[in-house]
């Protein structure tokens, strides 16, 4: 697969339906695309997974909190607000996602 020529492609001032095209062409050309394409598809496929069971993990987190009587005495869980934030907070950076509300999106 030849990327300068892909970056080539990509870099016209064309309408994009020409430009998918033309990259389409392109990688056709090639035999080792669609053994290409299927790692791109398995890498996604174990990157959800991952994800999922990341948010799987927070949110079970955040449930056991709001379960607990932590929020009426702090010391009859092991779970603690500022623990339970910073885990969430670290979930969202790591993971490159934002926030709904703005709450950990830091300004870049």
């Amino acid at each position: 697969m030849n990327l300068k020529t892909l970056k080539q492609i990509l870099e016209l001032e064309l309408p994009e339906d020409t430009i998918k095209e033309m990259v389409l062409q392109e990688l056709a050309s090639y035999e080792n695309t669609i053994p290409n394409i299927l790692k791109i598809i398995d890498t996604e496929r174990k990157n959800k997974k991952e994800l999922i069971f990341a948010l799987n993990l927070n949110l079970s987190r955040a449930h056991i909190y709001l379960e607990s009587d932590q929020r009426k005495e702090p010391r009859s869980s092991p779970m603690e607000k500022s623990f339970l934030m910073n885990e969430i907070q670290k979930f969202y950076e790591e993971n490159n996602i934002s926030h709904c509300f703005n709450r950990f999106n830091k300004e870049k």
